[in-house]
């Protein structure tokens, strides 16, 4: 039996409707999954992390630190918001599933209108938003270090900007890693595309 998805309805070998062959079906099934194994993504990890560089950040009084974890945050947000508003509109095609599934809401680009300001922009231009967040992460990431190599290393102050520095570090190589896997989708679907 042929399970292969046509735009035009189940394919001539034999599919039998709702079976997955049609790419509504299709978007069904990865709506259901997205439900099922939405909080096992990668953007789980960046929203921990900003938590915790916040943290870290206020017990140092950093207040840089605390508005670039704060940035990085809302951007993570507004585009999970206009996914999730483009995905139960139907807009959102079974094309992105692994992304959605494995990577989170920002790595799907589409509008869904959410109501959060700056946020239809934030979702239609993941890799810029990921260059952003990237940069976000290592400017405090580079201040917190350079703190931190001044003071003794034995000292409870140095140990505070150590730990402020490794959560921006994570924030900053997640971002990279999403940033080239993302560039990496580009190309694929660019040279895919092709006749």
């Amino acid at each position: 039996m042929n399970r292969g998805w046509s735009s035009k309805g189940p394919s001539p070998r034999g599919a039998r409707p709702g079976r997955g062959n049609t790419l509504k079906e299709a978007s069904l099934r990865v709506r259901r999954t997205t439900r099922a194994y939405g909080r096992r993504v990668l953007d789980v990890v960046r929203a921990v992390t900003c938590v915790i560089a916040i943290v870290h950040s206020a017990r140092q009084r950093f207040v840089f630190g605390i508005a670039c974890a704060v940035a990085v945050a809302y951007g993570l947000v507004a585009s999970a918001f206009c996914v999730l508003t483009a995905v139960r509109r139907g807009a959102v095609g079974a094309e992105y599933a692994v992304g959605l599934l494995f990577l989170g809401p920002s790595a799907v680009p589409a509008s869904g209108g959410s109501p959060l300001p700056t946020s239809t922009w934030i979702a239609l231009h993941p890799l810029t938003s990921l260059l952003g967040s990237a940069v976000l992460g290592a400017a405090p990431w580079a201040w917190a270090s350079r703190k931190s190599t001044r003071l003794s290393p034995h000292s409870v102050e140095s140990r505070g900007w150590d730990a402020v520095s490794s959560s921006f570090l994570l924030l900053t190589v997640i971002a990279l890693a999403r940033l080239v896997l993302g560039g990496l989708v580009e190309i694929f679907m660019a040279r895919s595309a092709r006749p």
